[in-house]
């Protein structure tokens, strides 16, 4: 008999440890909503969005030394501009490697990031363009136009500036392209969240700002490129987020062996009380000795796939008295 309780006990406790009223991917997008409007989780929110692809998988533009170039057009204006970037990139991510004209204590592959002002080539027509509200023509070389043998990366860059554009404009057009070219992924190019502003890395083709490198943009980068961001990102997760939820995110596949390892653990338990049962009880009505025996095999099972869907599948709902609802 005391077998037969500990049966219905773990059948009748494990809902009431999966009961939920909404799914998990309901729980997740309003907390993720909520967040977003919170100036204390805000910017973790944009990692949360840009750092990642669909699958979770973190994604990096910058992984190679870059070299930035100036054509022969540039002023000592745009010089200084290019080095201004450089010394906040640096103060961002103090491990970047990233010179102009050239770079120290580094070897190949290299990035290389050429830029031209104005210059004419008949590469050009191979370019992507885009030409802005107040005039400014910006050309920009397709991924993969330029290949070399040495496994190095080549970005080119030209811009056709007004001669009513202020200094501060062109400084700020540039540092947003450069910035595009170092570290763009398909993460960060990912169509406009309506959650952030207008940023360089959540870009609006159907606004008006060309969306600058902004205060959440510099936020990514220093995360994303600091030494430890995976063990931040996941302590932020971890503090806003259900707990299943938190852990799949980073660790999907130790998600699904959770699920199969626990499973598979209080099946065996339960098989082994079963066994152990039904080889010492016996009713004194015959036909219970066949149908308890059947009932609560079934019901386990059950039991089991319900929390299988629930540590794997977060758009379901659990509910008391009843298996997974869809």
């Amino acid at each position: 008999m005391k077998r037969i309780i500990l049966l219905v006990l773990i059948l009748a406790v494990t809902p009431f440890l999966l009961e939920s009223e909404k799914t998990l991917h309901q729980q997740v997008e309003e907390i993720r909503i909520s967040n977003s409007k919170n100036p204390e989780t805000l910017k973790w929110e944009y990692v949360k969005d840009r750092a990642f692809d669909e699958y979770n998988n973190l994604t990096k533009g910058y992984n190679k030394p870059v070299i930035i170039y100036l054509n022969e057009d540039a002023t000592r204006q745009d010089s200084l501009f290019v080095n201004e970037y450089i010394k906040k990139l640096k103060a961002l991510i103090p491990s970047m490697k990233i010179g102009l004209d050239s770079l120290e204590g580094a070897s190949y592959p290299f990035h290389y990031v050429n830029l031209g002002f104005g210059s004419e080539s008949f590469l050009h027509q191979y370019f992507a363009k885009q030409e802005l509200n107040d005039g400014t023509i910006i050309l920009r070389s397709r991924p993969g136009f330029v290949t070399t043998s040495d496994s190095s990366k080549h970005s080119m860059l030209d811009f056709n500036f007004k001669n009513t554009i202020s200094d501060q404009t062109k400084r700020l057009y540039m540092e947003c392209e450069l910035s595009k070219a170092i570290f763009a992924t398909k993460s960060t190019t990912k169509p406009y969240n309506k959650l952030f502003d207008v940023q360089t890395f959540n870009p609006s083709y159907f606004d008006d700002s060309f969306g600058f490198l902004g205060d959440k943009d510099q936020f990514l980068l220093q995360k994303v490129y600091s030494d430890d961001f995976l063990t931040q990102f996941e302590a932020y997760l971890n503090a806003y987020y259900p707990w299943r939820y938190a852990y799949s995110f980073l660790h999907k596949k130790n998600m699904e062996l959770l699920a199969v390892g626990v499973v598979s653990l209080l099946g065996i338990i339960v098989f082994l009380l079963l066994f152990s049962l039904f080889q010492i009880e016996k009713f004194k009505t015959p036909f219970l000795n066949y149908y308890v025996p059947v009932v609560l095999i079934w019901a386990h099972l059950v039991n089991l796939k319900s929390i299988y869907t629930y540590l794997t599948d977060f758009t379901t709902v659990t509910s008391w008295g009843s298996s997974v609802l869809f």
